[in-house]
């Protein structure tokens, strides 16, 4: 219990692990650790050998950066702990918080503070979020124009003024307004957009291709920690308590 030193993949034997009690039997082959790393968070449960046992040790901090450097290798992991268990494919692709705009010209801070509304991104601090609004480009459309077809690669979309609608076959068409966050999952996941997106009426969308979102990834652990953070709470582990921050909450307001 405490710092997480590794990620430990147990290929003989058992462990046991607690948080009180007798605790829970894991035997070869199986993943300690991997949930902590991710997160950047020390575990809670003590574990030990309920046998003779093998593990190949993995440093959490080589794991991390061998995860921030492999584009692949990231998504293959988000799209792990974003996929329903049952895996069917029934999430939203749009968040639509409700939220009231300033009448003035947003800020980059008030961009950043608008992705946070997300659950994926309710952990990252501003300065991360500020981040990754400066890698992304202002999209102005006029009515109908298409942002994105359904099969193209998901890019992570912010609706800044207008409405966006998407569209798929056998699902009913769901309207983004200001404020609403468009394909974050899928973004992460490396997966297609699987929605047509066009404006209804004239809009400005703040648009942040996958690329350039694992580029500031890879230059911000920090961030990506959160963004794992954020999909170990709400995917295929929700039922885990979230880990405590690092550090000090970031402020919701300037």
């Amino acid at each position: 219990e405490g710092a997480t030193e590794a990620v430990e993949l147990l290929i003989e034997g058992s462990v046991r692990r607690s948080a009180g009690g007798d605790g829970d039997a894991l035997r070869a082959p199986g993943v300690l650790g991997l949930e902590e790393a991710l997160q950047g968070a020390p575990t809670t449960r003590p574990t030990w050998a309920s046998e003779p046992s093998v593990c190949l040790r993995i440093n959490a901090a080589d794991f991390v950066a061998m995860v921030s450097d492999d584009d692949l290798l990231a998504q293959g992991l988000f799209r792990l702990l974003l996929t329903p268990a049952d895996g069917r494919r029934d999430r939203s692709p749009a968040h639509l918080p409700a939220v009231t705009l300033p009448q003035s010209a947003l800020q980059p801070f008030d961009e950043a503070m608008l992705l946070r509304h997300h659950p994926l991104f309710g952990r990252a601090a501003a300065t991360e979020l500020l981040a990754l609004v400066q890698a992304a480009r202002k999209l102005s459309l006029d009515d109908g124009e298409v942002l994105f077809p359904g099969d193209a690669p998901a890019a992570l979309c912010l609706v800044l003024e207008g409405a966006v609608r998407l569209e798929s076959d056998g699902a009913a068409p769901i309207v983004a307004g200001p404020g609403g966050t468009l394909l974050v999952a899928e973004t992460l996941a490396g997966a297609p957009a699987g929605w047509r997106a066009t404006a209804q009426g004239p809009c400005l969308v703040l648009r942040a291709e996958r690329d350039d979102v694992f580029t500031v990834l890879s230059d911000r652990v920090d961030l990506l920690q959160d963004l794992f953070s954020g999909a170990l709470a709400g995917g295929a582990f929700a039922h885990r308590e979230a880990p405590p921050r690092r550090g000090p909450e970031a402020p919701s307001t300037p």
